[in-house]
């Protein structure tokens, strides 16, 4: 199957086609990292728990499957009728300086422990799999084994690092001697097993030559993927295709019958005679078979086509053979990052046309949007208990830092905490990074604020804790009800830092997908930084954590004269207004007339300091933990936004936004470089085809215009 003869349904050109379908799967199959984890993950059986990325071969046993496999793979399969007709075979490609076919047995869930282990233990090198080792034959044939699978793992230094799994193609006969009736549910059942899974990207291959409405392989793909958003269907066989069917085939290539998100291609499969021919000469054939009518009619977006594939080979990028150039390469991606991330936290929005396309990316705006929240959460559903609202007079209410008055702004918060409920949920973007799930805070806890008077609350907390001492205000009181009445900053405070650090990673993801149009390259830098990036954010979270556990269980403290003009101002109001409850209006001052003024008589004046021990304790406890709440709330709330979230996770250079530099860049080894910028088989393939295109069109216009 070459660049020339494939084409997506959305009508783009066959080569773009291609490369697009060819980046979406080497993003999460072909990167070396991932594919050794998926590998692992399924030998360890993890598949049948958790749906792994993979991508599966199915089609009847006439199909031609062995053929396309073949052709992509270009590697020699066994055609023994009886080989695949039980197990699925997993065809893993690496890259590797030597060169070798290891074959190994992945063994089912059913296998008993010591089975199991005996199996894992299997492993030949072979010098081709066109002559399988029978000793895996026979213990993959087994009935029993229906979940057990084969391995071929291939190495070289040519090799794609790829890997494919292939399901035995679906029969409708028994073959006397080789196949049973029962192998043909069996076969069935094992092909509905493994295109079912969300993740599995489905290779329906299908006989051209065949009324397409017949091929079970469609429905049953269609079955599990009703929507066809994971379906590619491979034609196969063009050449049998009967004289004046052959439109039929081309409306399906082109989108017009039968539409699959990922589209069709068309492949000529090789005859009995050409099974022993090289790569190259199977590729000359087809290309030699798609330039003769009908077949040269499909869409191959010829017109200016010089300067698509000029465009198409600059955005490629450089070439990325040696170690410089993949190093320079990665340097050109990581000045662009650290130059659009430093316009983005300087807010200079209007130096990359990025920040108008994408307000994901204007990072300080979201923060500081999220920092007023924050404030507001604090301020409004910090507390355990509303504190009781002090006044003197009109004009000298006591506010919060929002304006408001301490008694409204209580009521309100008593019901929105009533309406919101206990649970702190992650922001809706935490699903698209799973690998955030290890670093930030799950199953925070906001309690609603309680109704009730606090006086009463600290009365009742006062007479749960307090010993053989005098009925005064005792110290160790008041860290047992700060820790009570600051409790709820834990929940606000991490669901904050959760968020924050959303953004940040949304960000890094964002702008590496702009600066970074391949898509493996992509892929291996954040794979490279992952481990420092989430340890960044650990350390931001651990840090304001710190901050908690000193404001909640340290020593009550603070050298803010606030606290004591705050903490007389309520002593003195309190006075006052015990006072006015005694006041009376009179016009007589020293036994002369005077205008009507309020007056409170001084024998009066003793009442109001005259209460109970026990009364007078609460009222001085509640005073000063009024106080203190109102400063140190705003500290905190400065310390974490500067340190938590600015420091640590924006502009210090400990940030995971400093992370990905030039820099970094030149400290990468020649195998780091290689395995993060080095081209594969197809992007090598690709960029020779374009220069090659490119070479060719420029003569050709040199000669026109001679």
């Amino acid at each position: 199957m070459t660049t020339v003869d494939y084409t997506a349904t959305n009508g783009t050109s066959s080569a773009k086609a291609k490369m697009e379908l060819t980046k979406a799967l080497r993003i999460q199959l072909s990167n070396p990292a991932q594919l050794d984890k998926i590998d692992k993950l399924r030998e360890l059986g993890v598949a049948k728990f958790v749906a792994l990325p993979q991508l599966v071969v199915v089609g009847d046993q006439s199909s031609g499957k062995s053929s396309v496999l073949e052709a992509v793979m270009e590697l020699p399969l066994p055609r023994d009728s009886g080989l695949c007709t039980r197990f699925a075979t997993n065809i893993t490609f690496r890259r590797s300086p030597q060169r070798s076919i290891a074959v190994s047995i992945i063994p089912g869930p059913t296998r008993s422990p010591a089975k199991a282990e005996e199996l894992k233990a299997y492993k030949k090198f072979v010098k081709s799999w066109e002559s399988p080792d029978q000793e895996n034959l026979r213990v993959l044939s087994n009935p029993r084994s229906v979940q057990t699978s084969s391995k071929i793992e291939l190495s070289g230094p040519d090799r794609e690092n790829l890997s494919i799994i292939d399901i035995p193609g679906i029969f409708r006969t028994a073959t006397e001697g080789v196949t049973t009736k029962n192998d043909i549910d069996l076969v069935k059942n094992m092909v509905r097993d493994w295109i079912q899974d969300e993740r599995t990207i489905i290779l329906a291959v299908v006989s051209a030559n065949v009324d397409i409405a017949t091929q079970e392989i469609l429905t049953m793909a269609e079955k599990a993927d009703p929507k066809g958003l994971r379906t590619l269907g491979v034609l196969t066989k063009p050449d049998l295709v009967d004289d004046g069917a052959e439109h039929q085939v081309i409306d399906l290539v082109r989108g017009k019958r039968n539409k699959l998100k990922l589209g069709y291609c068309i492949v000529r499969n090789c005859s009995q005679k050409e099974l022993d021919t090289d790569s190259d000469s199977r590729t000359l054939k087809e290309r030699k078979f798609f330039n003769t009518e009908p077949w040269s009619s499909l869409p191959k977006d010829r017109v200016g086509r010089l300067t698509s594939c000029k465009k198409q080979l600059i955005k490629m990028g450089a070439d990325r053979e040696t170690s410089e150039q993949q190093r320079h390469y990665l340097e050109g991606i990581a000045a662009q990052f650290e130059a659009i991330t430093k316009d983005a936290l300087s807010a200079n929005y209007c130096r990359h046309e990025i920040f108008e396309e994408d307000d994901n990316l204007r990072l300080p705006t979201l923060v500081v949007d999220r920092s007023d929240r924050f404030t507001r959460d604090i301020q409004r559903r910090g507390h355990t208990v509303p504190s009781k609202e002090i006044e003197v007079a009109e004009d000298d209410n006591l506010e919060e830092s929002g304006g408001s008055k301490v008694k409204d702004t209580a009521f309100t918060l008593a019901q929105i905490a009533k309406e919101d409920g206990n649970e702190v949920t992650l922001d809706s973007k935490s699903s698209e990074y799973p690998e955030l799930l290890d670093v930030l805070r799950l199953h925070l806890h906001i309690s609603p604020i309680k109704d009730g008077d606090i006086l009463a609350w600290i009365e009742t907390q006062y007479r749960k804790a307090r010993g053989y001492s005098l009925e005064v205000m005792d110290p160790n009181i008041l860290p047992i009800l700060w820790q009570k009445q600051s409790s709820n900053w834990r929940g606000i405070t991490l669901s904050f830092m959760n968020d924050i650090i959303i953004f940040v990673h949304d960000f890094i993801c964002r702008l590496l997908r702009h600066v970074c149009s391949d898509g493996k390259v992509r892929s291996g830098l954040l794979e490279f930084i992952m481990e420092d990036v989430l340890g960044k954010y650990a350390t931001a979270i651990k840090h304001v954590e710190f901050i908690l556990r000193v404001e909640s269980h340290g020593t009550l403290l603070t050298k803010n004269h606030y606290f004591g003009d705050t903490l007389k101002k309520i002593r003195n109001n309190r006075m006052i207004n015990e006072a006015k409850k005694s006041e009376f209006t009179t016009t007589m001052m020293n036994g002369a007339s005077q205008r009507p003024f309020k007056a409170v008589k001084v024998s009066h004046l003793a009442d109001v300091t005259s209460k109970g021990n026990l009364e007078h304790a609460v009222e001085d406890i509640h005073a000063v933990l009024h106080a203190y709440y109102k400063v140190v709330m705003k500290r905190f709330v400065d310390t974490v936004v500067a340190q938590g979230a600015d420091f640590y996770l924006l502009t210090s250079d400990e940030s995971p936004l400093k992370i990905l530099t030039p820099l970094f860049i030149s400290s990468m080894t020649s195998e780091q470089l290689d395995e993060i910028a080095g081209e594969d088989l197809i992007t090598k393939r690709e960029r020779q085809e374009l220069k090659e295109e490119i070479q060719a069109l420029e003569h050709g216009r040199k000669l026109l215009r001679g």
